[in-house]
């Protein structure tokens, strides 16, 4: 009884077999990756799956993420890219993402979903910004590293050039979940052929609602200013870009995540002789008209001072310094130290963290719920939270406990 059973289900899936060929031409085709990402978007509908890493628009039969942006945003059929739904979810595989025909633009709802255990990387190339997100648009960007990007307009009037953003600039509603936004750069506004101010925002640039959590802002940079310029109001100055990290204009949040090693843009000086340099807020800076909640993130070790303007702490955050910064309710549970990062590489997860130094004082520091309240159970890398005695601060869960005596005011200000 076994074997003729055994033989009816080999005869039966040879039945389908051959339907699906005669069907589709070609025979099924098995899941690009054993990755569970992989396999829904290959099988969910709505669910546009990238076939390849070219930064292409054409008619080859292959999807290109640019294609596929495309497809999800129009809701129509872009070279092998199909699409008809709207609010697709956009499957990345692993590799390196070159961008050689400018930003992508984004304009509807999308979700960029990549692998869990490999790197999916847009790479800009310094030559153009990575992602724009239009007014309206509605984005979500999961375990996905946006590297050297370079702040540009390229719509702008000759004499007028907006550099902001670096890596992403949003005006839409964005989340950024389990990413790194690393070594972009903001460029310069121009006011005159012949003088400029560096832009805003080197890795994020936010006129918008921007939500970023589980995810490190590292080694990015605020445009430079002119040393030597005069303004258009006659004055003479060299302005820097604030934000090396992220510059806020619009509604930001910041869960579980790290801030560090950016640099805000530098300047000259109201004398604009270039010989007393100054530097615009390194990690984040908030406009006077915006909003900026933190919660369990690390805000330090950025030149040009960690951040500016009026923040609202929710708790559990680690600020070096509060130069420019002022927490609003601030908490007992917020510390002001250096945190003890080792460099940025890759500590195990798609993405490239910044790990905890066995001295930091974020270990066991954090608190294991986001700003909404909601228990968070894994880090950056998808490493179970809490390892030690309590969750940590930041983007990266460490296996060690803590050490850190409160009594100790010698710590270095940059160091492991």
């Amino acid at each position: 009884m076994l074997r003729a059973l055994t033989l009816a289900a080999f005869l039966l899936i040879t039945l389908l077999w051959t339907m699906a060929v005669a069907v589709t031409g070609r025979p099924l085709a098995a899941p690009e990756s054993t990755d569970t990402a992989a396999t829904v978007a290959v099988t969910s509908t709505g669910v546009i799956t990238v076939t390849t890493t070219d930064d292409e628009v054409n008619i080859d039969g292959d999807c290109s993420l640019r294609e596929a942006i495309q497809a999800a945003d129009t809701n129509a059929v872009v070279d092998g890219c199909s699409s008809d739904s709207g609010g697709e979810t956009i499957y990345v595989p692993a590799g390196l993402y070159q961008l050689s025909l400018g930003q992508l633009k984004v304009t509807g709802a999308v979700t960029l979903k990549c692998s869990q255990t490999d790197a999916t990387i847009l790479d800009g190339g310094g030559a153009n910004r990575i992602l724009y997100i239009d007014a309206g648009a509605k984005v979500t960007l999961q375990r996905l590293e946006i590297r050297n990007g370079l702040g540009t307009c390229p719509s702008c009037e000759e004499f007028y050039y907006d550099g902001t953003g670096g890596g992403i600039t949003n005006y839409g509603a964005s989340l950024i979940i389990e990413s790194t936004i690393d070594n972009n750069r903001s460029g310069y506004v121009t006011f005159t052929p012949y003088d400029f101010a560096g832009a805003d925002g080197g890795g994020i640039y936010n006129r918008g609602i921007l939500t970023v959590t589980s995810s490190t802002i590292s080694g990015n940079a605020a445009g430079d200013g002119n040393p030597s310029g005069t303004g258009h109001n006659g004055e003479i100055y060299s302005l820097g870009g604030q934000g090396g990290g992220i510059a806020n204009f619009g509604t930001l949040t910041i869960d579980n995540s790290t801030v560090t090693n950016n640099q805000g843009g530098k300047g000259g000086g109201p004398s604009a002789d270039g010989n007393s340099l100054i530097y615009g807020a390194g990690g984040l800076y908030r406009d006077a008209s915006a909003s900026v909640t933190i919660k369990n993130s690390i805000i330090a070790g950025n030149q040009g001072y960690d951040c500016n303007g009026t923040v609202t702490s929710l708790g559990y955050n680690l600020f070096q310094t509060n130069r420019g910064c002022t927490p609003q309710s601030e908490v007992m549970t917020d510390r002001h130290w250096p945190a003890y990062l080792d460099p940025l590489r890759d500590n195990g997860g798609p993405t490239l963290t910044h790990a905890l130094g066995k001295k930091s004082p974020a270990i066991d520091a954090g608190n294991c719920t986001d700003s909404t309240g909601i228990t968070v159970t894994v880090d950056q890398r998808g490493e179970p939270r809490p390892q030690g005695d309590g969750c940590d601060i930041g983007a990266y869960e460490s296996p060690y406990t803590s050490t850190f005596a409160i009594t100790n005011t010698s710590l270095p200000l940059i160091g492991r």
